[in-house]
């Protein structure tokens, strides 16, 4: 049951990333520029929480506070387009984050779902993730994908 919390908290973040611009895919670091809002070189953990809230927004299509599940597809629907790699997880999201089982993601269920890019990025727990941080810890998310 733990492996597939994970699993779906993964998924959670692959959606998150999926709603961001495809741009730095290769290596990441366009991706960590987005989220480096202030651009001092390092994501804080109020910088991840700005990215995690607008990756909210874009995923609830109508503004309504909720991630209904014809929202929740669409996004899986564009996850799946960026990558065939979320074939397999489609339930999870939903199955993790909708803590109350109404068949929505609120905000709250999604910002305190765990969010594995920033715990594992962060290598030395400082609480904020450098640039060399963010790329080594995506190279290392794609070699393992690759496998």
């Amino acid at each position: 049951m733990k492996q597939f919390i994970y699993c779906a908290a993964i998924a959670a973040g692959v959606l998150s990333v999926a709603t961001t611009a495809h741009a730095g895919f290769r290596d990441g670091s366009r991706m960590f520029d987005r989220m480096d809002a202030n651009g001092d070189g390092v994501i804080t953990q109020d910088e991840l929480k700005t990215h995690r809230e607008a990756a909210f927004k874009r995923l609830d299509a109508d503004s309504d506070g909720l991630v209904s599940a014809e929202e929740q597809q669409a996004a899986r629907d564009r996850a799946q387009r960026m990558h065939d790699r979320m074939q397999g997880h489609q339930g999870a999201l939903t199955d993790a984050l909708d803590t109350d089982d109404d068949g929505a993601i609120s905000s709250g269920e999604f910002m305190a779902a765990p969010y594995p890019m920033a715990e594992g990025a962060d290598a030395n727990d400082d609480g904020s993730i450098t640039k060399d941080e963010f790329t080594s810890f995506f190279a290392k998310m794609k070699a393992k994908r690759a496998q």
